[in-house]
């Protein structure tokens, strides 16, 4: 990162790459009110070079900080504001006509615009480490700056930016957050990466460079340059219980999700509002939207289901029914390690209304490669292929 911008090599940032920033392993803070500090782009920059190594290097802390510097990392190279390069090199040639920063500096009406919240409310209390201890995170070197400040937005946020230190420090463009756009226009974005970086023929990038940012590192995190990997599970994140080990996504904190599968050629966009109802309670705390994404992940899932599955999933019971029927005690131990297990993940699969082909493959594999691992007592013979 230095080596573009040289007043980013202070205090221990001499050696931070852009692979560190995004898999957020730079050891960068994840979080500081400088909107406390700054109301002007410049203002902010100079700050964010100044910044220190506050975590441990290597070690996974999602950092608003890393991302900020990215983006001025983007402007630094290009010679050009983030939102000009993006419009003229993406969102321009892609035909994204309602994703820009400052919509409202760009003629969008706030009529088109869902508000997100009164005000900062969560932010307000973040910065106030006196009066709310523990919220976000500390503060307490900050306290005088916040009681001088008095910038604080308290009016409904509508085509503003909601994230304070890009609305209220960075004039709305950041690394990290400001970015407004339509499901539609995101599945334009969706399509490009999924078809691997190319889109109405245009080229953004190669294959090569999808599969860069999209594959998990997991020497630092399982998350890929940017991008969440996998996570898969029906009780807890927004991906739901099918997502494959190829899908990459990511959460904004209002309650936006997206969701990209490569396996299943599948986009999930999920542009909810967790903040407009307000706090549930007096620290500011707000609802997760992340049951709810789960719950529509798993029914778009259901829709690329298709009757071949139906007949691979017989397959599996016909196995499924055989293997159970046999006699383990007459087998040699060590020949029956994992069949049980194998048999008990090919049961849950069955008795699920909607298994997927990917499912379907893996426990069908892996019971048939247990079955034929079986060993008879005795002559030791191997049993054939069933």
């Amino acid at each position: 990162v230095a080596t573009y911008m040289p007043e980013f090599a202070v205090n221990g940032k001499e050696n931070i790459t852009p692979r560190d920033l995004l898999t957020h392993t730079s050891g960068l803070a994840q979080w500081k009110p400088t909107y406390l500090y700054t109301n002007t782009r410049e203002g902010e920059r100079e700050i964010i070079m100044n910044q220190e190594i506050e975590l441990t290097p290597g070690v996974y802390r999602y950092s608003d900080i890393g991302f900020k510097t990215l983006g001025f990392l983007i402007e630094t190279i290009t010679e050009m504001p983030l939102e000009d390069y993006l419009q003229e090199n993406l969102y321009g040639p892609l035909g994204m006509t309602d994703t820009m920063f400052v919509p409202l500096e760009n003629g969008v009406s706030k009529d088109r615009i869902a508000a997100t919240s009164l005000g900062n409310p969560y932010e307000w209390r973040m910065s106030n480490e006196r009066d709310w201890p523990g919220i976000g995170y500390d503060t307490t070197e900050d306290q005088a700056a916040f009681d001088a400040f008095d910038g604080w937005r308290n009016y409904a946020l509508i085509g503003e930016v909601n994230d304070g230190n890009s609305g209220m420090a960075n004039e709305g463009v950041a690394g990290h957050a400001g970015l407004f756009s339509t499901a539609y226009d995101l599945s334009i974005l969706g399509e490009m990466m999924l078809n691997g970086g190319t889109y109405n023929g245009h080229t953004f990038y190669d294959e090569e460079t999808f599969e860069l940012f999209t594959t998990p590192d997991p020497e630092r995190s399982n998350r890929g340059l940017g991008w969440a990997r996998g996570s898969a599970s029906s009780t807890s994140g927004y991906t739901g219980p099918y997502s494959s080990d190829r899908t990459f996504s990511h959460d904004g904190f209002t309650g936006t999700q997206v969701i990209f599968d490569k396996d299943y050629d599948l986009q999930i966009i999920v542009l909810s509002n967790k903040q407009n109802v307000g706090p549930y309670n007096d620290r500011g705390s707000y609802y997760s939207t992340y049951a709810m994404s789960r719950e529509i992940s798993e029914l778009a899932y259901r829709t690329v289901i298709d009757a071949s599955e139906a007949a691979d999933k017989d397959a599996l019971q016909s196995l499924y029914e055989e293997t159970e029927l046999s006699d383990l005690s007459n087998f040699v131990t060590n020949s029956t390690e994992g069949l049980e297990k194998a048999l008990a993940n090919a049961l849950e699969v069955l008795e699920h209304e909607y298994a997927l082909q990917m499912e379907i493959d893996a426990v069908y594999t892996t019971l048939f490669e247990h079955v034929n691992l079986l060993v008879l007592k005795g002559d030791k013979t191997e049993l054939g292929t069933r």
